[in-house]
């Protein structure tokens, strides 16, 4: 019996015991130069996972709060008036 060997590059990653979210974020743009994802895997990611995303990218959304702030100044609690007993 012959036997071939083919070679095939892999990847491998394993994660430390406690991972930072900003880290994962750091390392998922490093290795987005080296993968290319098939639509198949694209429609894989739910809802959550680009949710996630979203937030890790933006700060937490505190960078679009912030630019809110600048542009209409700082944020005013509503007023309201009580009516008289009159």
């Amino acid at each position: 019996m012959v036997v071939y060997n083919i070679l095939e590059k892999a990847i491998v990653y394993t994660p430390p015991k406690n991972p930072q979210p900003g880290e994962l974020l750091e390392l998922a743009k490093k290795l987005n130069t080296f993968l290319v994802m098939t639509d198949r895997e694209i429609n894989k990611v739910t809802d959550r996972d680009l949710k996630d995303i979203w937030l890790l990218v933006h700060n937490y959304g505190t960078d679009l709060i912030m630019k809110r702030q600048e542009l209409k100044g700082p944020i005013q609690a509503p007023t309201f008036k009580l009516p008289s007993d009159n």
